[in-house]
Order: structure tokens, then C-alpha cells, then sequence
């Protein structure tokens, strides 16, 4: 929700790349994405955060790579990942 957070998130993103030598294809960003769930699991995370960051993570590297654009509306679109799916949202052909 503030620029602080998404700051703080996108640095731990970094850092999985980094730390388990990920490139940022779309198979590696995904890897990512997984990577960040199972930590969220594993720390006992509840179910929602697991969902909401698989939504903004795995939805925006399916996004990016069907639009060839970044989503500018994060908190739209993962609302609409988590109420629609990833896939619908994506298929939707919306633009965030």
C-alpha cells in the first residue's frame, strides 16, 4: 500500500534473484514468485498474503509478458487476480 513497503518487497525480490541465481525470464521471475510464497508459507503466513503476493507477483510476470508492459494499477490488479484468477485477469485483456 505505501511506497516504503513496495520498496522493502521489491528489495527481498531482488534478493532472491540474486541469492538463487535467477535471470528474469519469464520461467525465472515465476521461480521468484514461487520462492517468495514458500517463504511466506514456511514463516506461517496467512493464506490471504500468500494469495495476494502470488497475485501481484505471478500475475504481473504473466502481464508483462503478454502485454509487454509493466501494470501501473497494482492494487486494481491484484484485486481482480484474486477475485477473477491470474489467468482471467490476464485474459481480460484490461489494461492496469
Amino acid at each position: 500500500g505505501d511506497a516504503e513497503t513496495n520498496m522493502i518487497f521489491r528489495a527481498w525480490h531482488d534478493c532472491i534473484h540474486i541469492r538463487e541465481n535467477l535471470g528474469f525470464s519469464k520461467e525465472h521471475e515465476l521461480a521468484v514468485a514461487d520462492h517468495h510464497c514458500n517463504v511466506l508459507k514456511w514463516v506461517g503466513a496467512p493464506y490471504a498474503v500468500v494469495k495476494a503476493v502470488e497475485a501481484d507477483v505471478k500475475g504481473q510476470v504473466a502481464y508483462y509478458f503478454k502485454h509487454d508492459k509493466f501494470v501501473n494499477d497494482q492494487a486494481s490488479f491484484v484485486a481482480d487476480c484474486l477475485k477473477n484468477g491470474i489467468d482471467r485477469t490476464i485474459e481480460s485483456g484490461k489494461i492496469y
